[in-house]
């Protein structure tokens, strides 16, 4: 790894001195100085009311009330995760605010799910309640869920609470568009939850600390990899999506890449 100079191991650190303990120059000092990190991974705990609802990579809300007014289309041009993502398009001002797009499922029971969740972007800022999270249930009929407000330009996850809706025999979802407004809105991976129990679904990785035998443990964020040669090494960012995801909490890092044949290092910024 190439030398740095005092400045811009300086120019690396975190400005306060509690955010520097474990900030990216204090790592990057031990690599120079000939320490070394190395990942290590834990199983993370299973949270049993976590499914999935729709990946978002086909056109699975089919069914739509108004295609003049409301529309869902698949695209494979933007998208979070996968390989897709649904459009929900309002395509006019009309003041018809219940268009609604849905998928039909065979009945299924979500009431032990008090949460759902999904990665949203819009071309337009919405407002609290312009776009409706949709459950079809044999004995609740349709029932509605305020989506949070959407700042556009960047892929936001939300989480909208289930509230008194009623999920025991829930026999269809989707989107009402419920505001007299033009927007696209890309949706991906829904998912629900038990919120008490979120967390990761799988290994999470950590980072041992060799100087002291320490294992970081706190929340990292990805930096950089520097990959693995006999004299020079050239950094590479990591790919999200690619190499490794964001767990659905977002306070965790899942490693897509094999990292067991030690073929590389990683650095973290807690």
């Amino acid at each position: 790894m190439t030398q740095l100079t005092n400045l811009q191991v300086s120019q690396l650190n975190n400005e306060t001195p509690a955010a520097r303990k474990a900030g990216l120059g204090t790592i990057m000092r031990k690599l120079v100085a000939g320490g070394y990190i190395k990942l290590e991974a834990i199983v993370g705990k299973a949270n049993t009311n976590y499914a999935q609802i729709d990946a978002c990579d086909a056109k699975n809300m089919a069914t739509i009330s108004d295609p003049t007014i409301f529309t869902n289309s698949l695209t494979t041009a933007m998208f979070r995760e996968g390989t897709g993502a649904n459009l929900i398009q309002s395509l006019t001002t009309a003041a018809a605010l219940t268009s609604t797009v849905m998928r039909t499922i065979v009945s299924a029971d979500w009431h032990s799910s008090d949460t759902f969740g999904m990665w949203v972007f819009s071309d337009t800022q919405l407002s609290a309640g312009d776009v409706q999270f949709v459950i079809n249930a044999t004995t609740g009929g349709l029932q509605y869920i305020n989506l949070p407000a959407i700042t556009p330009g960047v892929w936001t996850w939300i989480e909208i609470a289930k509230g008194a809706v009623t999920c025991s025999d829930v026999i269809g979802y989707g989107f009402r568009r419920h505001a007299a407004k033009v927007f696209n809105l890309y949706v991906d991976n829904i998912v629900r939850f038990l919120a008490a129990n979120t967390s990761v679904l799988g290994n999470v990785p950590l980072a041992t600390d060799y100087d002291n035998a320490s294992v970081i443990t706190t929340s990292p964020q990805i930096v950089m990899a520097a990959l693995a040669a006999a004299s020079v090494n050239t950094p590479a960012v990591l790919t999200e999506g690619t190499d490794y995801i964001v767990g659905v909490d977002a306070k965790r890092i899942i490693f897509k890449t094999d990292q067991s044949a030690n073929t590389g290092f990683v650095l973290y910024a807690a």
